[in-house]
């Protein structure tokens, strides 16, 4: 049964299916190509398939075939599952990213007086940042 009260969804036909590790590879009518974790519905040609979200381009925050869920979240549990994804549940579970040399994303790096606020941090990126925190702390006195 679908969800009621949501309108924001986009229905098309399954136009092919391929097997992959872990679930399936599915081909919309329009070209556009989807995965389907295996512990879910099995995908097959021709299957009406109705995306939940805002479009093409945007994140799929729900997906039923043939009338069956394969997942479904609301806009804001979709919103709190991103913020988990990006984030991390608290700061442990983000120290333990960085210190598995995972990429990181944080709103805040530390003390005000850091330029680095918003940043996007790869693995290979880690000894840069290091210099740089070091030196805006020696730019602000903090390091002699």
């Amino acid at each position: 049964m679908f969800p009621k009260n949501d309108d924001q969804f986009e229905e098309t036909i399954v136009n092919e299916v391929a097997k992959e590790k872990g679930g399936w590879e599915v081909k919309r009518a329009d070209g556009w190509i989807f995965f389907v974790p295996k512990n879910s519905v099995e995908p097959k040609k021709g299957m009406t398939a109705r995306f939940y979200g805002t479009g093409i381009g945007s994140p799929v925050r729900g997906l039923f075939l043939n009338g069956k869920k394969v997942f479904y979240r609301t806009e804001a549990d979709d919103q709190k599952k991103r913020d988990i994804d990006l984030y991390g549940e608290n700061v442990t579970e983000w120290l333990k990213r960085w210190d598995k040399g995972q990429t990181v994303w944080s709103i805040s790096m530390g003390d005000s007086d850091r330029v680095m606020s918003s940043v996007f941090i790869l693995p290979w990126q880690r000894s840069f940042v290091s210099c740089f925190q070091k030196n805006i702390s020696y730019q602000n006195g903090k390091i002699n």
